[in-house]
Parts: structure tokens; sequence; C-alpha cells
């Protein structure tokens, strides 16, 4: 009898170990071609990987890249609805909450933005994610147009991490909402103090130069900062921008 149970027992574990082996296979058929953007192949696997898998850890994560798919195929109801399902199975795991802000940011649902930022800041966070919480919760509030408070938020933000590109880019979006020139000018020109490549900087700061002489309306600036701007202009264009041929055509002729 105990011969009986033991052979149960070992045929039993054999049948797990083919499953476990069979949902790891299909699982990294899925990673695989999540990889190379067969995004619909890649969530009907998912699908099936979710029918028979029992570790918590494998449905988690297949309902997380089940989430991107949808996210990059523009499908966000559902992409939202599969990564409710990994927050609920683990609602620590902040990582899943950053995964949400960014397809509730694709879906401009800025109040929903703030919410999820808002929540993972009482979380137990890094650095790191304590800064990008601010900043995120700084970007809905720009895109609101409440630009203050975006500065409040991007300044906390800025102040965990300084040298963030992004971040500095922003506070100077928001800057230029209210009207502060020369301060959105600085900002720039800290961006390309950083990484002397970044086209949006130069573009942002000829901008801002252009907005700052039609505030002024002074004939003198003008001469000085057309010029300048000018110059950003050129610069972004070498860069390999095709945005700015109007301001081209307009400021260096």
């Amino acid at each position: 009898m105990k011969t009986i149970i033991s052979i149960f027992i070992a045929l039993s574990f054999f049948k797990v170990s083919i499953a476990q082996d069979t949902i790891q296979e299909m699982f990294g058929e899925a990673t695989t071609l999540m990889k190379s953007e067969q995004y619909g192949a890649a969530i009907e696997i998912f699908a099936d990987v979710l029918k028979i898998a029992e570790r918590e850890k494998v449905r988690k994560f297949s309902h997380i890249y089940k989430s991107q798919c949808h996210r990059y195929l523009g499908e966000y109801s559902q992409a939202i609805e599969e990564i409710n399902k990994a927050i609920e199975m683990d609602e620590k795991d902040v990582l899943s909450f950053f995964d949400r802000i960014h397809i509730k940011e694709e879906m401009r649902d800025w109040s929903g933005v703030i919410s999820d930022a808002e929540h993972i800041l009482s979380s137990d966070l890094t650095e790191s994610q304590t800064g990008n919480a601010h900043y995120y919760i700084g970007t809905a509030l720009y895109f609101q147009g409440k630009y203050k408070k975006a500065l409040k938020s991007f300044t906390k933000s800025l102040k965990i991490q300084p040298n963030d590109v992004e971040v500095l880019y922003r506070m100077a979006r928001a800057k230029e909402g209210l009207g502060d020139y020369e301060s959105a000018i600085s900002d720039y020109s800290s961006i390309i103090e950083l990484n002397s490549t970044v086209i949006s900087a130069y573009i942002g700061r000829g901008n801002a130069k252009i907005m700052k002489i039609r505030k002024e309306n002074n004939d003198i600036v003008v001469s000085i900062w057309a010029r300048d701007a000018c110059s950003d202009f050129k610069k972004a264009k070498e860069l390999g921008s095709n945005e700015v041929d109007v301001q081209l055509s307009l400021y260096c002729n």
C-alpha cells in the first residue's frame, strides 16, 4: 500500500513539474513576442498562462505584461483592467502603480495620475521613486493649466534629482505658462549644460526668447534676442529637428 501511495505521489509531482515547465515555456514565449512587438500574439499566450498558472508571481507578471501589451496597442481600458488585477494581488508593489500612471498619462486622465502618485507618496519609497511621484503630479497639474502648483511639485522633484533633464524641461514649460520667460530660458540652458544634444531644449529656449521679445516689445531687445533665438533654432536643425523650419524662416533671414 505504501508503495502504491509513493508511486502516486511521485507521479503527481512529475505531472506538476511538467505543468510548471510548460507554463514557464509559455511565459517565456509570450515575453519574447512582447519584446519583438508582437503584442497581440503575446496577449493571447499570457491569457493562456493565466488559465493554468497557480503561482502568484507568474499570474501577477502575466497581468502586468499583458497590461503593457494592451497599452502599446493603445487599448487603454484593457490595460487598466489588467494592471488593476496585478495591483489587487500585491498592493504594496509601487511599480505597478507607476505602470498605471503611465497608462493614465496616455489617456490624459490627469486626476487619475495625481491620485495614484499621491498614493505612492504614502508608501515606503526610494528617493528616486519619491522624486518621480512628484514629477508625475507636476506633469498632471501642468496639463491641467495649474502652472504654479505644477512648479511646486517639480521643485520637490528637482531637490531629490537635481540633474533630471525631464523635470527641468517641465519646469521651463510651466514657467513659460506663467509668462516667466527669463527663468524658463535659464532652465533650458541648464538642460543644455547637462546634455548638449537635447533638441527640445534648444527649441524651447529659442521659443522662450521670442516670447520674451514679444512681451517686452523693445526694439533693442528684439534685435539681440532674435539673433540669439536664431542660433538655438539653427542648432536644433543641425541636431536633426524638422520642427523649426517655420522659426528659421521667420527669425533667421
